[in-house]
């Protein structure tokens, strides 16, 4: 990913560039303050997904992008929960629950730290005619 070089000393810290439907994947190095002045504990992972440059703090490590997975009539997202959390939606998930995102809850979604894509799913809408 380009970026922007600011020299720390001997290290060099990139900036990552995040651009729409796309979010950065970090890590704790140690318990820190991330920039949005949540406290992290020492190997917790979490998305950033505003647009535009992210400079790492000096305990964040940049583990990776994640792309969102658009949705559409026909395709939703079969996920699972890896722990029990709060969702974006703001729905109490348990470890190992299994459900559905449509496109009548997001028209692109990112799947956050906790949540497994099983798989995509084909949904077939019958008609009238059909039954």
């Amino acid at each position: 990913s380009s970026g922007i070089n600011a020299e720390y000393g001997v290290e060099t810290i990139r900036a990552s560039i995040i651009s729409p439907n796309q979010a950065l994947r970090l890590r704790a190095l140690k318990a820190c303050q991330d920039q949005d002045g949540k406290e992290r504990v020492c190997g917790e992972e979490w998305l950033v997904s505003k647009t535009g440059a992210y400079l790492p703090g000096a305990y964040e490590q940049v583990v990776g992008f994640i792309s969102a997975y658009v949705l559409t009539e026909n395709i939703a997202l079969h996920l699972e929960a890896l722990q029990s959390y709060k969702d974006r939606f703001d729905v109490d998930r348990k470890s190992g629950e299994q459900w559905l995102i449509t496109i009548k809850d997001s028209e692109a979604f990112i799947p956050d730290v906790y949540e497994n894509v099983i798989q995509v799913v084909n949904i077939s809408t019958l008609t009238n005619r059909q039954y």
